[in-house]
């Protein structure tokens, strides 16, 4: 998302990487003090869970962002499935922790994984997309480019 980010207008360009920072941030909380029983007993599980919570939520509000601002620059597809993948996991991300609260309470931890994935994986489409779409955007230019070079060549011999 971060590369997209100068392509956009200032505010949400400006958006994107700061959601990109807060997910940096929570991605290397999350790399430090990894989730495991011992965290639990040490404490570290808190850092681990709020490191999650920063990714999750910053990967995908950053997806929104740069959706918001593709739509407003005429980009209607692709903008629209970045709004829809990143509240599909800012949803499951919801989802998540309410859950991980009522099963807390029970003792029993089942269910958390799904909806924990299903809210990294909206980051991970929105991110590859958006890498499909500047590579095709590249390929597109480069072929303009050669064609252009192709017809100036013909031109004058």
């Amino acid at each position: 998302m971060l590369l997209l980010a100068p392509l956009l207008a200032q505010r949400y360009g400006r958006r994107v990487r700061i959601f990109g920072i807060i997910t940096g941030l929570g991605l290397l909380l999350v790399g430090t003090f990894p989730g495991s029983p011992e965290a639990v007993a040490d404490g570290t599980i808190a850092l681990h869970t709020s490191g999650a919570a920063l990714a999750i939520f910053g990967g995908n509000l950053a997806a929104i962002a740069a959706g918001v601002g593709l739509r407003r620059q005429a980009h209607q597809r692709l903008g629209t499935a970045l709004v829809a993948l990143g509240t599909a996991g800012t949803v499951s991300v919801v989802v998540m922790f309410a859950w991980a609260a009522i099963v807390a309470s029970s003792g029993v931890n089942t269910g958390v994984a799904v909806t924990e994935r299903a809210s990294v994986y909206t980051i991970m489409a929105a991110e590859l997309l958006v890498g499909i779409a500047m590579f095709t955007a590249i390929c597109r230019r480069a072929r303009g480019r050669a064609d252009s070079a192709l017809v100036e060549r013909s031109i004058t011999t």
